[in-house]
């Protein structure tokens, strides 16, 4: 079986569930996915819905689901991070622990992922002696600056901008990570320096000399709407890729990630309506479409469904209201003016 790593609360459970579906209903193989989630308390509800995920999603390929309960002790200190402000996105760094000592390799996910193509033929990429094969992040940390925090004779770290990598896709070689330690050397980063994405940082210093660039398609990055993309090599880049690789990449997407508030169940009005109008997001209707067939937790993602919708109309409710009071405005500024020309044309007359 391949084997799949994700993190995830319990709010995110439901999240998660999506993303696992989409892999099974992308996978025309019949080796099947062993999906580790890395988690903190979880209730047996959530447990029990998990193991409906499992039987609902047999029929597509072979799945099972394991829960591994992670501790924070190692990460206290470090900074608080996502949504709901915990240790949870550190937990990646620990993947080797629960991994069985007899697999060679591992995919971690992270859940704001929605999988559109067949990925078993990442578990055939050849590392070598990589620790890990990663997409290029979309940004490019330039003159970004890790700084020391509790022992004041401590360097500075420059990150790299030209190999600066997301670590929402990590395909792990197991035996390198563990013989180079990098769970060990991420957190003891951790514990000594303070950054804008801690685990992401800490890993594109401990393993930036020893990754394998994949092809954007499988970390294709939603971003905000721009007349004019940027790509690494050109003034100003704000995409760390060349434009004949993004565009390639483009034929073949094979994992969509829903990077910072583009997610899929957040709401419409931050940030898209402060760019002036509803963005149609790409793929956002594909990962409803899968989250409300999604058994064991449709009702709360139906409530979420719905909750998103009543939002757009009132946006496009209030749009449609905004723009009709401006037609107005128009309209009577140019009523003014003709008035007086008309009068004005009467009195010569």
């Amino acid at each position: 079986m391949y084997h799949i790593v994700l993190n995830s609360d319990e709010s995110y459970m439901k999240y998660a569930a999506v993303l696992i579906s989409s892999i099974a209903k992308n996978s025309p193989h019949d080796n099947g996915y062993m999906i580790h989630i890395l988690t903190n308390e979880i209730s047996k509800e959530i447990s029990d819905k998990m193991e409906l995920l499992t039987n609902s999603l047999s029929k597509y390929c072979k799945i099972s689901i394991k829960l591994h309960h992670m501790g924070d002790k190692d990460f206290q200190g470090s900074p608080l991070w996502g949504e709901n402000q915990n240790y949870l996105a550190y937990y990646r760094l620990k993947l080797a622990q629960v991994m069985p000592t007899d697999i060679d390799r591992c995919l971690y996910l992270d859940v704001d992922m929605l999988v559109v193509g067949d990925i078993s033929c990442l578990f055939e990429v050849d590392l070598g002696e990589a620790i890990a094969g990663v997409v290029l992040d979309f940004y490019r940390p330039q003159n970004k600056r890790p700084l020391a925090l509790k022992r004041q004779k401590l360097s500075y770290v420059t990150l790299d901008t030209n190999i600066y990598f997301n670590s929402g896709l990590l395909l792990v070689n197991l035996k390198q990570w563990r013989e180079h330690k990098v769970e060990e050397t991420c957190i003891e980063f951790l514990s000594n320096y303070e950054s804008m994405f801690p685990d992401q940082d800490a890993l594109n210093v401990v393993i930036k000399d020893k990754t394998k660039i994949l092809s954007p398609k499988f970390n294709y990055y939603l971003l905000l709407p721009s007349n004019k993309l940027v790509f690494r090599g050109k003034n100003n880049a704000n995409i760390n890729e060349e434009e004949s690789v993004y565009n390639e990449a483009l034929k073949d997407i094979r994992i969509v990630h829903f990077i910072g508030h583009l997610k899929p169940w957040d709401s419409f009005v931050e940030p898209f309506y402060n760019y002036g109008h509803l963005v149609a997001t790409p793929y956002i209707r594909q990962w409803w479409s899968i989250a409300l067939r999604c058994e064991a937790f449709r009702d709360e993602l139906l409530d979420i469904y719905e909750n998103r919708e009543q939002e757009k109309l009132d946006i496009l409710a209030r749009d449609i209201y905004l723009k009709m009071k401006k037609l107005e405005y128009k309209i009577n500024s140019t009523r003014h003016p003709i008035r007086t020309l008309i009068k004005k044309l009467k009195g010569e007359l």
